[in-house]
C-alpha cells in the first residue's frame, strides 16, 4: 500500500511528499491565524478600555463642580 501511495505522489507532485511535515505546516498556519485574531481582539479591548477611562475622567470632572 505504501508503495502505491508513493507512486501516486510521484505521479501527482513529481516527488514523495512528507505528509507528517505537511500536517505540521497546516497546524502552524491555523495557530498563526488564531494569534493574529487574538492580537486584533487585544487591540480592540485596549481601545475600548481607553474610551472607558476617558469617560470616567469626564464624569469625575463634572462632579467636582
Amino acid at each position: 500500500m505504501e508503495e502505491r501511495t508513493n507512486e501516486m505522489m510521484i505521479a501527482k507532485f513529481g516527488r514523495i511528499v512528507d505528509l507528517e511535515k505537511l500536517e505540521t505546516i497546516t497546524v502552524n498556519r491555523q495557530i498563526e491565524e488564531l494569534k493574529e485574531k487574538l492580537r486584533l481582539t487585544e487591540i480592540q479591548c485596549a481601545e475600548e478600555l481607553e474610551e472607558w477611562d476617558v469617560s470616567e475622567k469626564n464624569v469625575l470632572y463634572m462632579y467636582k463642580f
